[in-house]
């Protein structure tokens, strides 16, 4: 294995497996924000506070993603 790749490999080995769904429920305002980011209505520093959220809560990527193809109850 190349030298960098297993500095990476044993880097990444060190941490303990990340938990999905800590953010299982979306927050009114959460949802309120994201249909904000749907439909580009939200100012610069909201959209960054978003997306940092989209990154680190895959619910509400889910709804995100639903809401964009048109079914706003996911």
């Amino acid at each position: 294995m190349d030298n960098d790749f297993k500095l990476i490999d044993e880097f990444l080995s060190n941490f303990t497996p990340e938990v999905e769904g800590r953010s299982a429920t979306l927050s009114p305002d959460l949802r309120e924000k994201l249909e904000g980011l749907r439909n580009g209505s939200l100012d610069p520093e909201t959209r960054r506070e978003v997306s940092r959220e989209l990154l680190s809560n895959p619910s509400a990527m889910d709804f995100l993603v639903s809401a964009v193809r048109g079914n706003e109850t996911a």
